[in-house]
């Protein structure tokens, strides 16, 4: 039985290898909006799932909101590669609630990481 640690490094893993793909061969000759946003969402969903890796250290108190966020913007990222194959092209406003609510998102966190539960652990 494979435990959530491991699940994610295979995620992680085959989502880099899909990222590698795109890349190389679809968004390099074709450079169409399509596999560009695949792109960003592999990236995002990529990052995320990593900052999962660190649930139960010291540091989830930063990386899992940090991790959905990402999640999240991925799942933009896919909406947006829909949204292009209709030969509209995706409003590039609608996509930058992702950057603010990153940066909403890391006051939060470092106050949460001074004053929590996780507070306690030292790093040193």
């Amino acid at each position: 039985m494979l435990d959530t640690s491991t699940l994610r490094v295979a995620f992680g893993v085959i989502a880099f290898t899909l990222f590698l793909l795109f890349y190389s061969v679809t968004f390099r000759r074709t450079r169409s909006p399509y596999s560009g946003w695949w792109c960003v969402a592999l990236v995002l969903f990529l990052i995320g799932a990593s900052l999962y890796l660190l649930d139960g250290s010291a540091y989830q108190v930063w990386a899992n909101p940090s991790a959905n966020a990402l999640l999240v913007a991925g799942a933009g990222g896919v909406w947006a590669a829909a949204r292009s194959l209709r030969t509209a092209s995706p409003v590039i406003g609608s996509f930058f609630w992702v950057p603010s609510s990153l940066v909403l998102l890391l006051p939060w966190t470092i106050l949460l990481s001074m004053t929590g539960p996780a507070a306690r652990y030292s790093l040193a």
